[in-house]
Formats: structure tokens, C-alpha cells, sequence
């Protein structure tokens, strides 16, 4: 599919990316490695404006919105050929246990009207502990990865009210010292401290999102040659082994261009699919 010969020539092309947490380290090398690309980062836009993960300023847009969003400005203050926009996200885990990390990475061109958003979302181990819980604190630090920062947050999420980038126990109890002067609020929490460059796993996904990124972009539309044709939607119905019953297994992806509305469907290499996942062998 990237064979097309309209298709946009990453190689060798300038891209532009907006962060102050030190994201251009891990995406910078994906970019040469590609595409002997190179990438130019600014810091001239305040990120954390836009939504924090200690919560002293609310994300209002959606993860999708704030990558998009962010590789605008980067286009705006790198004059590159392309802008890049990296958000990551926190929720419940889809299976109900721990929490679950959600990376994009997004890519708009400085001339024409196209997006293309890569993303990858995993488990994310992470731990706090209230302040004062001796037990609770004495596993959470003998447990702290190495590299991983901590911040002390307190209740209600209050502007001013978040210590961040503490990396020894030691370190906090002096950060708490200098800055609860009068007296440590009895709500405070201790947590991993979740910006990239604080981070290691998050670093990790960010880099696993950017490559998924890139094989998006390589994959063109056979029609029009916009980038970013890949077989997200998904047809189910694979008929059981057993009786032949239409089950909820995968039997094809399909990819549709977000410009012309060209189709492609890919049938799975599975004929049949295992009784145990059909809905009358095993009901």
C-alpha cells in the first residue's frame, strides 16, 4: 500500500515536536532510524496549560483533540514539514484490576488536510500511599522503580498544592518540610509521578505509540494515497469448527480511507473458529 505513487515522502523530511518533558529524546531516534528524519522540538508553549496529571489544571479536551491540538502548535513553532502531538491518559483497567495507560501520538502535515493519530495502551504499574501510613510508605519505596519519579499531591487537586519530581524518600520529607511550613495537610498522597520524563514505563508506551504512528503513516490509501490506511474496524463471525454457528471471533479487518472512503477488507487466515468461543457448543 505504501507503494503509491502520489504518496507523501517521509524520508529524509523535518518534523516538529511540542513538549516540555523531554519527549523528542524517545521519538527523535524512531524518526532517524524510519526515516533519516529529523526532529526539532519546542518548549514555547506551555503543555501543562492544556491539562496535568495531578490535577491542578483540567483536561478539557479529549486525549484525541489534545494530540491533534498540540502537533498544530508544534507546525506553528517549528515551520516543519510535519507536526507531531504526543498525549497520554490514565483510566481503570478494561478488566477492572490496576491501571491502564492510553499513549497517542499524532501527525498533521504542514500542507494538506489530513490527520493520522498512532496510539498504544498496556497495564501501567503505578502505586501511592497516603502520608503517615509507615506500612503503605515502606513498600512504595522499597518497590519504586528505578528512574521513576514521585509527587505529593493533596486533596481536592489545588493549584500550588502538588510537589513533583521527588526522586528519594529523603527528598520528600525535606520537599513536605519547606513547603507545609505550618503543618502537612492529613490527605496528602504519595504517587508516582506521571510526566514522561518522570516516568520510564510511560517512556516506553510513548515510544511503542510513535512507531505505531509511523506504520500508519507508511500505509497509504490505493485510491488516493492519503496516509494513515489501516484496518481498524473489524468484521466478526467466524463460523464454529464444530457446528458452523457464526461466533464473535474475527474474521476480517477492514480499512477504510478517512479521505475518499475507499475500502479494503482482509480476511483473517483462520477458517474456523475454536467451540469454545461459540455461543451454542459452549453456551
Amino acid at each position: 500500500m505504501s507503494s503509491h505513487p502520489r504518496a507523501l515522502q517521509f524520508h529524509g523530511a523535518h518534523f516538529g515536536l511540542l513538549s516540555l518533558h523531554h519527549k523528542a529524546s524517545i521519538i527523535a531516534p524512531l524518526l532517524a532510524e524510519r526515516w533519516q528524519a529529523r526532529l526539532t522540538n519546542s518548549t514555547a508553549f506551555d503543555t501543562d496549560t492544556l491539562g496535568t496529571f495531578s490535577g491542578e489544571v483540567e483536561r478539557r479536551l479529549t486525549p484525541v483533540e489534545c494530540a491533534l491540538h498540540k502537533a498544530r502548535l508544534a507546525l506553528e513553532l517549528t515551520g516543519a514539514d510535519f507536526g507531531l502531538g504526543s498525549e497520554g491518559s490514565f483510566g481503570a483497567s478494561p478488566w477492572g484490576i490496576g491501571t491502564h495507560n492510553q499513549e497517542l501520538v499524532a501527525c498533521v502535515p504542514a500542507k494538506g488536510d489530513w490527520a493520522v493519530v498512532g496510539g498504544y495502551a498496556a497495564p501501567f504499574a503505578a502505586d501511592e500511599y497516603r502520608y503517615g501510613d509507615t506500612e503503605a510508605q515502606q513498600r512504595f519505596w522499597q518497590q519504586l522503580p528505578a528512574g521513576q519519579g514521585v509527587m505529593a499531591v493533596a486533596s481536592g487537586h489545588k493549584a500550588g498544592r502538588s510537589i513533583k519530581a521527588i526522586t528519594t524518600q529523603a527528598e520528600l520529607e525535606a520537599q513536605l518540610a519547606a513547603h507545609f511550613a505550618e503543618q502537612i495537610p492529613a490527605d496528602l498522597r504519595i504517587t508516582y509521578d506521571l510526566r514522561a520524563h518522570q516516568s520510564p514505563q510511560r517512556r516506553v508506551h510513548i515510544a511503542r505509540a510513535a512507531e505505531n504512528l509511523f506504520a500508519r503513516l507508511a500505509c497509504v490509501c490505493p485510491d488516493c494515497a492519503r496516509p494513515g490506511f489501516w484496518p481498524d474496524q473489524t468484521e466478526t463471525g467466524l463460523p464454529c469448527a464444530a457446528c458452523g454457528t457464526p461466533t464473535h471471533s474475527l474474521i476480517a479487518r477492514i480499512a477504510q480511507c478517512a479521505g475518499c472512503g475507499y475500502q479494503q477488507r482482509t480476511a483473517v487466515a483462520e477458517a474456523l473458529a475454536d467451540p469454545a468461543t461459540c455461543p451454542w457448543c459452549n453456551p
